[in-house]
């Protein structure tokens, strides 16, 4: 499929059920019945509980991490358990906690709390109509790091410098385990992903990239906390996968819809992009990353002409002319 011009890019979103979520903070667990309860009582303090949903996604524990969680999370009142039958890897959790999200907001932080919530907030300010992401940093100027053995540190420094090769990209530090996105960014970015290992974080910093959207880190504290999943053979593994990610020509293909713009879409789609004018007749092209049913029911309805496309990559995406120019770049 070629470029098509001058179209708003909409992404379509999972239904709401008349329930005002601001922000999803997704939580992945794999045997993290200890140190959950730490996790997700910190958040207590960070965020407001009215409007907030807590998404825990037990990544095929057998220490009843996911018990631990809705016992845990009894004080939150919008509270979600999802369980993997099998342990699929850190960014298979993350990618099915996104799914299901219905913030205008999704973050993620990891189960041990080792970053310090304080950075939550301003993460969440820090998004604008040309950041779609935001990154927390172990590496940027203002951040505080304590505690992580040696070996991890220069491990973590060499591996940066890889990604920062890989990607393309000046980011210092994109395995922080805290970060921060516009929805529609992040159900675009995260949709079909090929990295279930930890280094999923490069392959959705190099999606953003290639959509235009940008991407700014923003300084932490940090300090190490014992217990990490991180074995010595693990920056082998995801060396292996920033190759398949360096090699890979398109990232994916997902579904998608040209139509043209009318109100009854706008409690089921948003703008990638939020400085883009939806106005009533204005083509556009509605990207369904991971279910678009209620999209396509609307649609039929309401008599809207719908062109249903297969082939559309992510690079394509970026050339539709909808992506701002020289936001990010990817090699």
């Amino acid at each position: 499929m070629g470029p098509v011009a001058n179209r708003t890019l909409l992404v379509a979103r999972p239904s709401r059920h008349d329930i005002a979520i601001e922000l999803s903070v997704i939580i992945p667990a794999f045997n993290e019945a200890f140190r959950l309860p730490v996790a997700i009582d910190a958040l207590r303090h960070h965020v407001d509980t009215s409007t907030t949903e807590i998404i825990v996604v037990d990544d095929g524990s057998d220490d009843g991490t996911a018990e631990i969680a809705r016992r845990t999370g009894e004080w939150v009142k919008h509270l979600v358990v999802i369980e993997h039958e099998t342990n699929l890897g850190k960014g298979a959790a993350v990618r099915t906690g996104v799914a299901a999200a219905r913030g205008d907001v999704i973050a993620f932080i990891d189960a041990d709390n080792a970053t310090d919530l304080a950075a939550l907030s301003p993460m969440v300010a820090a998004l604008g109509p040309n950041v779609g992401a935001v990154f927390g940093s172990r590496h940027a100027p203002g951040s505080n790091v304590s505690g992580a053995p040696a070996l991890r540190g220069l491990m973590g420094r060499v591996f940066n410098h890889v990604v920062q090769l890989a990607a393309g990209t000046t980011i210092r530090d994109t395995q922080c385990g805290a970060k921060v996105f516009r929805a529609p960014a992040a159900r675009l970015a995260f949709a079909d992903t090929a990295i279930d290992g930890f280094a999923f974080d490069v392959e959705i910093l190099r999606r953003l990239l290639a959509l235009g959207l940008g991407v700014v880190e923003y300084p932490v504290t940090w300090q190490y906390v014992p217990g990490t999943k991180v074995r010595l053979t693990t920056p082998l593994r995801m060396l292996h996968d920033i190759i398949r990610i360096r090699m890979s020509k398109s990232a994916a293909t997902p579904k998608h819809i040209d139509t043209t713009y009318d109100q009854v879409l706008a409690h089921l789609v948003d703008p990638l992009f939020v400085n883009t004018p939806l106005t009533k007749g204005a083509p556009c092209r509605i990207a369904m990353p991971f279910s678009g049913g209620a999209v396509e029911n609307q649609l039929a309805t309401s008599g809207l002409s719908a062109d249903p496309g297969q082939c559309l990559t992510w690079r394509e995406l970026a050339a539709t002319g909808d992506a701002p120019k020289g936001v990010g770049k990817t090699s």
